[in-house]
């Protein structure tokens, strides 16, 4: 195998899936806008960067691709849970539940 392919397999792949939990943190910042009363402009970006960072260890850390998007799965719905709780102090049953189903 060339080169190239062996740094693709590796890090190309880590970094597809860090953008691709950096574009689910985005689109679960929307549960958190619709569950708190108060929105944060700065809150979207900050779960995004979030979610991308966890979904990148969990790449690194873990060679199979299932194994990893299992674990990017369940990080997003514990960062959204998060971040809901910080400000309810309540965590709803269908964030929770939805991420576990997914994640298992």
């Amino acid at each position: 195998m060339a080169w190239w392919m062996d740094w693709w397999m590796d890090w190309g792949m880590a970094m597809l899936i860090c953008f691709a939990g950096g574009a689910a943190g985005w689109a679960l910042a929307d549960q958190v806008d619709r569950r708190c009363a108060s929105t944060r402009p700065r809150q979207r970006p900050a779960l995004a960067g979030a979610t991308a960072l966890l979904c990148l260890t969990m790449a690194v850390e873990f060679e199979s691709i299932v194994t990893a998007a299992a674990f990017c799965v369940l990080c997003a719905g514990l960062v959204v849970l998060s971040a809901i709780d910080l400000h309810t102090h309540r965590l709803p049953r269908e964030v929770s539940y939805s991420t576990l189903a997914l994640g298992a």
